[in-house]
C-alpha cells in the first residue's frame, strides 16, 4: 500500500477521489489541541482500516483549498509522530511528504500503515471544548 514516488503521490493531487483509503482535508492548524485529537482519531481509523493516506489543502468538492494558512506549522514526520504517541497506542510512523501538483499547488501527504498484529486503540482523551471531549475519546478510562 505505500506509495512513495513523488508522480503516484502527485496523482493523489491531480485525480482525487475520496476512498476508504484516501481521506482529503482543509488546510489544518497542527498548533490546534482539537485539530491535533481529530486528527489522530483519522490516523486511527486509516491503520485499522488496513493503512490509507490523508492528503491536506483540499475543500470538501474536492478543489484546491488555496495557499495554505497554516505554513509556519510543521507537517513532518515528526509533528505526525507526536500526535500518534500522545493519542494512539500501539505507537506506528506515519511518512509525511509535501507534493506540488501539476498545477503547482502544494499539498501534505501522510501515508499511514496498516495496523498490524494489534489494532489502533486511543490512550488520551482530545482537549475539552464546551464541556465535551473533542476529536478523539479514551474509552479505557
Amino acid at each position: 500500500m505505500p506509495i512513495k514516488r513523488q508522480d503516484e503521490l502527485r496523482e493523489l493531487l491531480d485525480d482525487p477521489n475520496e476512498t476508504l483509503q484516501n481521506e482529503y482535508k482543509s488546510w489544518l492548524d497542527l498548533n490546534d489541541p482539537e485539530t491535533r485529537a481529530d486528527l489522530a482519531r483519522h490516523l486511527s481509523a486509516l491503520a485499522n482500516h488496513g493503512g490509507g493516506r490523508i492528503i491536506v489543502g483540499f475543500t470538501d468538492d474536492l478543489k484546491h483549498a488555496g495557499p495554505n494558512p497554516y505554513s509556519a506549522v510543521a507537517w513532518d514526520r515528526d509533528a505526525i509522530s507526536a500526535i500518534v504517541k500522545k493519542y494512539l497506542e500501539p505507537t506506528f510512523q506515519c511518512d509525511v511528504f509535501d507534493v506540488q501538483s501539476t498545477a503547482g499547488n502544494e499539498h501534505h501527504v501522510v501515508i499511514v500503515p496498516p495496523h498490524g498484529a494489534v489494532p489502533i486503540c486511543s490512550k488520551a482523551d482530545g482537549p475539552t471544548v464546551n464541556g465535551k471531549i473533542a476529536g478523539i475519546r479514551n474509552l479505557h478510562s
